[in-house]
């Protein structure tokens, strides 16, 4: 064998035991006896560091547990997920309370609640993250933060009551803090004339249905969180259910050219159907001019002289329209109605 070829093959297995790179000479390649190739360090791409020590912004106390917030690493450090761990600040530490569990958190989380914290014991948080070359130096620690003996959660926030036929749904927002323990339920009532109808519903809950109540009889509906504590204030609201009755308006309701002579109007159904299906959705157009004295359209429209309404109608399961045949370069007014067994339901309008 060549003596250069026997060289060649002692420095390659030789870069694979080393892990070096090797370059090869323009001077070895034309046959001189110069070295055969040079080796040289791999650089370590930046995926393979492990993520720089996470900065904490903020730490406050949450009943049994403390809240703390940082801000997020560099999107180079291609984190995989942050860890808190809270360690005791006081002397002495009452038993049990010196190793909290550590809280994880996903990577595209800021915050995260440690739990676990006794009551008047002081605790520093810190917080690291991780990747896939490993995990980072923990953060510079927090503040001291001393929990809170648990308490009774902050009430939650009633966002809408409809009413129906002998019944009520009642949806929700959940209260802003659970007391430092965990939700175990809400209470609903509805308070009558001479009664009172209550109805549970689980923590992860944000809306039920009130039974059992009289139609046209008003009702005042309070709403409570629950936890180990106890029960929060009461929301309030009113309800006064009856039959079916006509839908709101359809939402987000536009209109736009699609082409010469053609406009397409969108929609989404309407917040409330008034407790029956809808069946159809009624379009409604007309052209229009402008007029300050009008109030056709909105203020300052007018119908276009000899112009009269036109109505296409649409699908219960249709979120758009488009009307043709229209005259170019003009202006149309667009009205829409949600169809239901009540009725026609309230209009939405605009013009294009």
């Amino acid at each position: 064998m060549d003596s250069r070829i026997r060289m060649l093959v002692v420095f390659v297995l030789a870069i694979c035991v080393s892990g070096l790179v090797p370059t090869i000479d323009a001077a070895s390649a034309a046959g001189s006896s110069a070295p055969i190739a040079r080796a040289t360090a791999m650089t370590v791409p930046a995926a393979a560091r492990v993520p720089a020590a996470p900065f904490i912004t903020r730490v406050s106390p949450r009943g049994l547990a403390a809240l703390v917030a940082w801000a997020p690493n560099p999107t180079g450090d291609q984190v995989t997920g942050y860890a808190a761990t809270a360690k005791t600040d006081s002397t002495p530490v009452p038993n049990g309370c010196s190793s909290p569990p550590v809280a994880p958190a996903p990577a595209t989380d800021t915050a995260v609640i440690v739990e676990g914290l006794c009551v008047g014991v002081a605790y520093r948080i810190t917080v690291t993250a991780k990747n896939a070359a490993g995990t980072s130096p923990p953060s510079t620690p927090s503040s001291p933060v001393a929990p809170l003996r648990a308490h009774t959660p902050s009430a939650p926030l009633i966002t809408s009551v409809l009413n129906r036929s002998k019944s009520a749904v009642v949806s929700w927002s959940p209260p802003d803090d659970n007391g430092g323990s965990a939700l175990t339920g809400y209470v609903l009532r509805a308070i009558g004339a001479s009664t009172v109808l209550t109805t549970n519903a689980s923590a992860s809950s944000t809306q039920a249905t009130m039974t059992g109540l009289t139609n046209g009889a008003k009702y005042i509906v309070g709403l409570q969180a629950v936890n180990a504590i106890g029960v929060s204030d009461a929301a309030g609201a009113e309800a006064t259910p009856r039959t079916g009755y006509t839908a709101g308006a359809p939402q987000d309701f536009s209109a736009v050219p699609a082409r010469s002579g053609a406009v397409t109007v969108k929609w989404s159904a309407p917040a409330d159907n008034g407790g029956d299906p809808v069946s159809r959705y009624d379009v409604t157009y007309q052209q229009m001019v402008a007029n300050t004295a009008g109030n056709a359209c909105g203020k300052g429209w007018a119908p276009a002289s000899g112009s009269t309404p036109k109505t296409a109608s649409a699908a219960s399961t249709q979120t758009s329209l488009t009307i043709n045949s229209l005259a170019a370069n003009e202006y149309f007014c667009f009205s829409i109605i949600a169809v239901t067994a009540a009725g026609s339901g309230l209009k939405a309008t605009i013009a294009s």
